[in-house]
């Protein structure tokens, strides 16, 4: 299966040409989020070419549908649609944190997504990658939630667990990184763009497992914004 796939609803805008398991071609760029309505499309000409493919060879359109920047996450679904529409193919669309987790879980089998939502407000979750297949499994489902509160339900769940090592990673998690030091000790690492971002090679090879899951029609797939339009 020729998977193309896009991800820019956080910082790093990533773009990736798949087919089965090798990743054929993969772009990841930390520009700022104005940018990437300018460079998404002639990154994804641009994978499309380098793999040796037209258009119309991609079989699956793979995109992450949030949560994150509001207008990060319309362009990327947007854009999914559109070119799903366009060239009359399936489209799947995967939880941002959940991509997240399963792109910095070489690091640990735990892996906790946390996106500033402003406020001292997270977008959140916590997954443990402990299958064969590198499939994340959520332990704390996607949330939006003051970030005090996240912390506490993944303290509990990693106590009740025999405190695995955890791994932290998002955008930016200066504003939280004391309290989650204080609160996991050295159990806890902390990852940041480069060193931990949504690779779109592995949201690639997440939408492949998914593709009998989920919603495949274009006019279906919905995002996930967690808050209310602003």
């Amino acid at each position: 299966m020729r998977i193309l796939a896009l991800e820019t609803s956080t910082e790093p805008l990533a773009v990736a040409a798949s087919e089965g398991k090798r990743v054929l071609v993969e772009f990841a760029y930390l520009y700022p989020e104005r940018r990437h309505a300018e460079l998404l499309f002639p990154l994804l000409r641009r994978a499309v070419a380098e793999a040796g493919w037209t258009p119309e060879d991609v079989d699956l359109i793979a995109v992450a549908r949030g949560p994150g920047s509001f207008t990060g996450v319309r362009l990327g679904l947007t854009a999914a649609k559109v070119l799903a529409w366009a060239l009359g193919k399936p489209l799947v669309a995967v939880s941002t944190l959940e991509l997240w987790a399963a792109s910095v879980a070489g690091a640990s089998s735990w892996a906790a997504p946390v996106l500033d939502a402003r406020n001292d407000n997270v977008y959140a979750a916590l997954y443990r990658v402990e299958t064969r297949d590198g499939l994340p499994l959520p332990v704390l489902a996607d949330r939006k939630a003051p970030f005090s509160e996240f912390l506490a339900d993944v303290r509990g769940a990693w106590e009740e667990h025999g405190n695995p090592p955890i791994v932290f990673a998002g955008t930016d998690l200066a504003p939280f990184a004391a309290r989650i030091r204080a609160a996991m000790g050295s159990a806890a690492a902390l990852f940041e763009p480069p060193v931990g971002f949504p690779r779109a090679a592995v949201l690639a090879a997440l939408a492949a497992r998914k593709v009998e899951e989920g919603r495949t029609d274009p006019f279906t797939v919905q995002p996930a914004y967690f808050r209310s339009m602003e």
